[in-house]
């Protein structure tokens, strides 16, 4: 024998069915792209060179994690205050970011890196390329001045490795 649900109990069932289900998609969909709903956010510290990866959703925070990349290594003087600059926001669907003035800083980092291995860097190398390139981003404001200086290294590196140098020194380190 079957019992009829009442009209009114059978309309809270239909909503507590279907208000989730469009819950979880427009939180999956990218509808509201680069919003703290539902995405991430990449910055990096102009000061050390670090880069924090953020995780949002539902405009509240999940998850912090701070990366020490190359650029920090090579600088010594990491004891300094931070200074958080946003690098990219992705969100679900979207494969790309909104652009910032920082938006091309780990890839910098990552090109120098790469560059550190073709021919190796010593330290003072290492430490001068990291400082100037930290100079550059903090008086400039932005990546863009730095991305002629990080050519000139990289054209440096793969120059030293085509001449069979084994080591990438200081006096190597590209000027203006």
């Amino acid at each position: 024998m079957r019992f009829p649900l009442p009209q009114k109990r059978l309309h809270w069932i239909t909503l507590g069915i279907i208000v989730p289900m469009l819950t979880v998609l427009l939180l999956i969909s990218g509808l509201f792209p680069w919003s703290p709903l539902n995405c991430w956010h990449e910055d990096v510290d102009i000061n050390t060179g670090r880069v924090r990866h953020t995780r949002y959703l539902l405009f509240c925070q999940i998850g912090d994690r701070i990366e020490e990349t190359w650029l920090f290594r090579a600088n010594s003087n990491s004891n300094v205050s931070p200074d958080w600059r946003c690098v990219n926001t992705f969100s679900p669907g979207l494969g790309h970011s909104s652009h910032y003035h920082f938006h091309g800083a780990i890839h910098q980092i990552n090109t120098l890196g790469l560059a550190d291995n073709v021919v190796p860097f010593d330290p003072n190398a290492r430490h001068k390329v990291a400082h100037r390139l930290l100079t550059l981003w903090q008086n400039s404001g932005s990546h863009f001045d730095a991305d002629e200086f990080v050519e000139k290294v990289v054209r440096t590196a793969f120059t030293l490795h085509n001449n069979g140098a084994s080591v990438f020194t200081a006096s190597d380190v590209p000027t203006d």
